[in-house]
């Protein structure tokens, strides 16, 4: 176990034997086993290879688990962190795999526009957009990366932010995932099988297709169903589907040239 206390400083611990302190340190190659690193508080680890980060002053390498002693940690694996095309997979709260490295209590992490975010597939995790370029899982926000590489699925949730900066008319593929409306208005406009756009509040209209079932959430929602397409009620409350769609959570519904079956 290694613990950064300082600039090149760090404690070293060797399986159970006493702790011993070193400075001037600027490279450790930790081998074999699993190897701990702990970072400073609040630390930004810049990633740069397989098993391979640096704290901005030691270069760490054959390292697995990379945790912090309190606060949050941040990761750099943009392209200054020469780490090449990074997959990010989260698997739990503030938990995130990348290059080998389990990282821990992590809240940001800068990618490459390679990159690729996914998750574990163990439950369901929720996909907040805030950005062409940013979004949040597990409490970690991904940014400078491109949305096209976040790879969210069936069983899990996708969301725009309530002040989300995405460009209008921008095409996102829900691939499965629930899409999710918010707690204010939110519109709905079905375009075609298993698509739609949805204009959050007074947010930017952003498209999504494969799409197979959304939670309008709170507030008064409006639905406008593709055309010359019947909506179909359910039986359940506030539920109805439209060319493909199942809709929940929904108080107003509009027929673009189709009838409305009970």
């Amino acid at each position: 176990t290694f613990t950064v206390t300082g600039s090149n400083a760090l404690d070293f611990t060797l399986g159970s034997r006493n702790l011993v302190k070193f400075n001037n340190v600027s490279v450790v190659d930790a081998l074999g086993d699993t190897d701990i690193l702990m970072g400073q508080v609040n630390q930004t680890w810049t990633l740069k290879g397989n098993e391979h980060l640096s704290d901005g002053n030691i270069d760490f390498e054959q390292i697995e688990v990379a945790q912090v002693v309190s606060g949050n940690a941040s990761i750099d694996a943009g392209s200054t962190s020469v780490s090449g095309t990074d997959a990010f997979t989260v698997f739990g709260s503030g938990a995130v795999n990348a290059q080998g490295i389990n990282f821990f209590s992590v809240n940001s992490v800068t990618l490459d526009t390679t990159d690729t975010v996914t998750d574990n597939n163990t439950g369901t995790y929720a996909y907040e957009l805030e950005s062409n370029s940013a979004m949040n899982v597990a409490g970690i926000g991904f940014n400078s990366g491109a949305y096209g590489n976040f790879n969210w699925g069936a069983g899990d949730t996708l969301a725009l932010s309530d002040s989300h900066t995405i460009a209008t008319n921008t095409l996102i593929d829900a691939k499965n995932a629930q899409l999710l409306g918010s707690a204010t208005i939110d519109t709905f406009t079905v375009t075609d099988s298993n698509a739609l756009d949805f204009t959050l509040g007074s947010q930017n209209l952003v498209k999504f297709d494969n799409v197979s079932t959304v939670d309008a959430l709170g507030d008064t929602d409006i639905v406008t169903g593709s055309n010359g397409t019947d909506w179909l009620l359910t039986g359940t409350d506030n539920q109805a589907t439209n060319n493909g769609i199942t809709f929940d959570g929904v108080e107003s519904l509009v027929a673009d040239g189709g009838a409305l079956q009970g």
